[in-house]
């Protein structure tokens, strides 16, 4: 991906197999960087690409089960 190429939100979704709300949710909540053009969303290659680094399944598993290994103390 180019550093000036702009995105639509169908492509980020079409590239993450994900639904368009999972995008547009990312854009409004500040998770991914994007650009209000009027009422459509553009979205830079490069901000796809940092949360894709940043946000790895692997990561994610990490964060989420990772608190499996906690040790309860049981009274």
């Amino acid at each position: 991906m180019g550093t000036d190429k702009l995105l639509l939100i169908e492509d980020v979704a079409r590239r993450w197999q994900c639904s368009t709300d999972t995008v547009r949710r990312l854009l409004r909540t500040g998770k991914l960087l994007g650009v209000k053009v009027g009422a459509l969303w553009r979205i830079p290659a490069d901000a796809v690409q940092k949360y894709e680094a940043e946000n790895t399944a692997e990561e994610y598993r990490r964060q989420t089960y990772g608190r499996r290994n906690v040790i309860y103390k049981i009274h």
